[in-house]
């Protein structure tokens, strides 16, 4: 027999026609749909996490990239081949490389951000380089650092986002965690923490990466402003000129198959600084320095001019008699030359006037 129970108007209606859901029903599936909230919401805050990770590993591994380019660009700068500005942009401290400074030289898009989606703080050291570098050349090394921020560091521990950022990375990085101890570990690098003396320990969750660039194979080739002796044992033949900015020295002979052209210039008499040095004269001739003074290789032609007693050296009387000494160009001699009256007479035709002659000596 169906059993029956009272409506609201009084009547009786059996349990058979009643439809809904009991109170039991509703909670279960109120439950599971807060489960299910919570286990998509949980799933999205991971996906954005897992997202940002990769985001900052690529971040870290474009600047790591950028420091490989700027070892290769200024390995000769760093080992001392060329001076320290003569490959491109300028950096305050060649050993401590910026952002700032790698984007300037264009290692770095020039819209590269400054800061990481997560909070990780990066600087750059480069080690000075051992060994016979300017000879044989030597192994460069470059280290990236990147630093969770303080309030950052208990996600940073976490061993899915190292491992996220190290496979991001690509394996050219270590990490500190609480399982590597007093070290920076990772698949190629494993050192003490700090790395260096003068640094203090990198806490957990710090990232090491590191840059290297072999110098050994260029070595030996000779490049744009090189400040090595080169040191060459065959014959050196060049096409064009050969423009030198210091001083020439050789143990054999130099010969020229042209003219030889001396450009300096001197004033005879002078002091001179080396024994042997060659100038020109400011006014005539070639000097060569003896016993620290400029003396003049023509010593025994100075020249010689006329002298016409009451008129002055003018060149207007020349069609009488050549007066002019042609080394000096008036009547007089050349600086380290004395007078020497060789004769006195007078003109056939202006025998008024007396002329006296004069070899300079």
């Amino acid at each position: 027999m169906a059993q029956q129970v009272v409506s609201f108007d009084g009547g009786f209606v059996s349990r058979e026609d009643q439809c809904g859901f009991s109170l039991i029903e509703l909670i279960v599936v109120v439950a599971l749909t807060s489960l299910m909230g919570t286990w998509a919401a949980s799933t999205w805050m991971q996906h954005a996490e897992d997202t940002a990770t990769r985001a900052t590993g690529v971040w870290m591994l474009s600047i790591k990239q950028a420091l490989d380019q700027m070892l290769h660009r200024q390995s000769d700068a760093l080992v001392g081949i060329v001076e320290p500005h003569a490959r491109g942009p300028q950096y305050r401290d060649v050993w401590r490389p910026t952002l700032e400074e790698l984007i300037a030289a264009g290692h770095l898009p020039p819209a590269f951000p400054l800061r990481a989606p997560l909070a990780y703080s990066v600087w750059l050291r480069i080690e000075p380089p051992q060994g016979d570098c300017l000879r044989l050349g030597c192994k460069i090394v470059g280290s990236v650092f990147a630093v969770p921020a303080s309030n950052e560091r208990r996600d940073a521990e976490q061993v899915t986002r190292v491992g996220l950022l190290l496979s991001t990375i690509g394996g050219h990085a270590a990490s500190v965690t609480t399982m590597s101890g007093p070290r920076v570990k990772g698949p190629t690098i494993d050192v003490e923490n700090p790395p260096y003396p003068d640094m203090a320990p990198l806490p957990p969750g710090s990232i090491l990466m590191r840059s290297f660039y072999d110098s050994t194979q260029y070595a030996v080739f000779l490049r744009q402003d090189d400040q090595r002796d080169a040191s060459l044992q065959g014959k050196l033949s060049v096409t064009k000129d050969l423009q030198v900015g210091g001083a020439i020295k050789t143990t054999g002979r130099v010969s020229a198959g042209e003219y030889l052209q001396v450009g300096a210039s001197a004033a005879a008499g002078g002091v001179c600084e080396s024994e042997g040095l060659i100038a020109r004269a400011s006014d005539l001739g070639l000097l060569v320095c003896q016993q620290g003074r400029w003396q003049r290789v023509d010593r025994g032609n100075g020249g010689g001019y006329v002298q016409m007693s009451g008129v002055p050296c003018l060149e207007n009387d020349e069609w009488i008699v050549r007066k002019r000494n042609p080394k000096t160009g008036d009547c007089s001699c050349p600086p380290g030359y004395e007078p020497f009256l060789m004769s006195v007479w007078k003109h056939p035709v202006f025998y008024l006037y007396e002329y006296s002659a004069f070899l300079c000596i």
